[in-house]
């Protein structure tokens, strides 16, 4: 997988000490009624990503309108953080950045290779990769009892 143009915008707390800076965004940046102040925000919403990567694994209402007001292609997320808006759940420990871009690659590529393979059925991509998990399962559970 390759990157294009990636660009980040982050949330973080409001507080006084920082900076007004054009890659983080903070509930100051919104009004009473949940419109989005900053243009450099609303713009970044507005711009049309292959990929949206929401990297917060605990419900936040200000990340969940980024996420849900986005108008990026494909949106990955953690599953225990969806709001439904995600194309693909993630579910792993918060602390295995790793884990979780490992896995976020692994089912891009096979959705991918689906895309370029469009002569396979959706359903034979979904069943392959819900194989894969069982294996997988089953393996942790057989070293668990050995």
């Amino acid at each position: 997988l390759q990157l294009r143009n990636p660009k980040v915008y982050s949330y973080r707390k409001f507080s006084k000490d920082h900076k007004e800076s054009y890659k983080h965004f903070s509930e100051k940046d919104f009004n009473c009624k949940g419109h989005v102040l900053d243009s450099s925000f609303q713009s970044f919403l507005e711009e049309s990503f292959d990929l949206l990567i929401c990297y917060y694994p605990k419900k936040n209402i200000f990340l969940e309108y980024a996420e849900a007001s986005s108008e990026a292609t494909f949106k990955v997320g953690f599953s225990n953080a969806s709001s439904g808006f995600f194309n693909l759940d993630i579910a792993c420990d918060e602390n295995r950045v790793d884990l979780f871009f490992d896995e976020m690659k692994k089912y891009l590529k096979i959705l991918l290779f689906m895309n370029n393979h469009k002569n396979i059925s959706i359903y034979s991509c979904f069943f392959s990769i819900l194989l894969y998990i069982i294996s997988i399962i089953s393996l942790n559970l057989l070293n668990y009892l050995l």
